[in-house]
């Protein structure tokens, strides 16, 4: 008001009455109503914060250790995921290493079309002063979307793919778009951490993320198409990850990568997308080898299935899928595991890398 002769702000919000965890409401007769200097050096600033944020203010607001653990969590799984997408980063040069949209890999482009949708989500909720839409859409997108897909499928291409290739600068490209992004969104409910964040990012152009608006929507990144083609595969997906689960168990792997994969349908549209992308699922799947079922051995896994969804006999899994329609193989995968990215391989062009290894080595 001094310096600027008029209000710090433009709206004022009421919130509900504050209670402890046994819905009473906070007094210091009762010794409920905790230190907020004492929680904040305990847990940091940051999680007191994103704690408010998750909370419905219009009702009334429960505060106590419940609350305070499930948000810790949460905030040290957007954190980690920060620190991962950071690391994968320390080489790359935005001029010099972006790849085009149109030639960036098709998980690559998926994942900035969701990231699209989360920016008007995220806006909306701001713009509505609904915080915990806000914290709820983003954290979702940061565990489900990115850490438990995205980051998970991408991680071989980052690790094991050449360090300049296309397959490699084309998921840094992702993540560098990702980390900008999600970090601005994340700047109003977690400043601190947002601010740490973006000054580690590759070719920032301000000197803080505070001084920064949120991104401007790009059209040239959404794409409901490649999404409802996506979400075809990610039910795929999770039939198989159910199948890989089931020989984890028996013990016949141990890690999704000592198995091998095959996938066929009686529905000719499904069944051709399985053979265009059989590539795709493999590095979808995170196994060492995908193979497309002829159709008459498709025919003969569905009699012998007689009606189950799920059998298995000498090694072999089967499992029948009717969303999406499709009949799933395991089997352990055979030859030997290639020293440096883990796949099997059975070629005998080397003793401990496989084919791809040993291009990238020797390049």
């Amino acid at each position: 008001m001094a310096e600027r002769d008029a209000a710090p702000f433009r709206n004022v919000i009421n919130h509900g009455l504050t209670v402890d965890e046994h819905g009473r409401k906070m007094s210091k007769s009762l010794g409920n109503s905790p230190d907020a200097i004492e929680v904040v050096e305990r847990m940091g600033a940051d999680v007191l914060r994103l704690v408010y944020a998750s909370l419905d203010y219009t009702a009334e607001i429960a505060l106590g250790e419940t609350i305070y653990s499930a948000v810790s969590e949460s905030y040290r799984k957007i954190r980690n995921t920060c620190r991962y997408m950071l690391g994968n980063l320390y080489d790359f040069e935005p001029t010099r290493d972006t790849i085009a949209i149109e030639q960036m890999l098709e998980l690559d482009r998926f994942i900035l079309a969701r990231l699209e949708r989360l920016k008007a989500t995220v806006l909306r909720a701001f713009e509505n002063y609904d915080f915990q839409a806000a914290f709820q859409a983003i954290l979702h997108f940061v565990v489900v979307d990115l850490s438990s897909l995205y980051i998970d499928v991408a991680r071989d291409r980052l690790y094991c793919s050449g360090a300049k290739s296309i397959e490699r600068r084309s998921a840094q490209t992702a993540l560098h778009i990702l980390l900008d992004t999600v970090v601005r969104m994340l700047a109003p409910l977690i400043p601190f951490t947002a601010d740490e964040v973006y000054l580690r990012i590759p070719d920032r152009n301000a000197e803080s993320v505070h001084l920064l608006p949120f991104s401007e929507a790009k059209p040239e990144l959404a794409d409901a198409a490649l999404e409802a083609r996506w979400e075809r595969l990610l039910q795929l997906r999770e039939q198989t990850l159910k199948l890989l689960e089931q020989m984890r168990q028996s013990g016949t792997i141990g890690a999704p990568l000592e198995a091998r994969i095959e996938i066929g349908a009686q529905d000719d549209g499904w069944a051709d997308m399985f053979r265009a992308n059989s590539r795709l699922l493999k590095e979808l799947f995170i196994v060492s080898e995908v193979n497309i079922l002829a159709d008459s051995e498709v025919g003969a896994l569905l009699a012998k299935a007689d009606g189950a969804r799920e059998f298995a006999s000498d090694g072999q899994y089967a499992r029948i899928s009717t969303a999406p329609p499709a009949i799933l193989v395991g089997r352990r995968a055979g030859g030997r595991k290639c020293q440096r990215c883990w796949c099997y391989y059975e070629d005998a062009g080397h003793p401990d890398l496989c084919e791809r290894c040993r291009a990238v080595v020797q390049a």
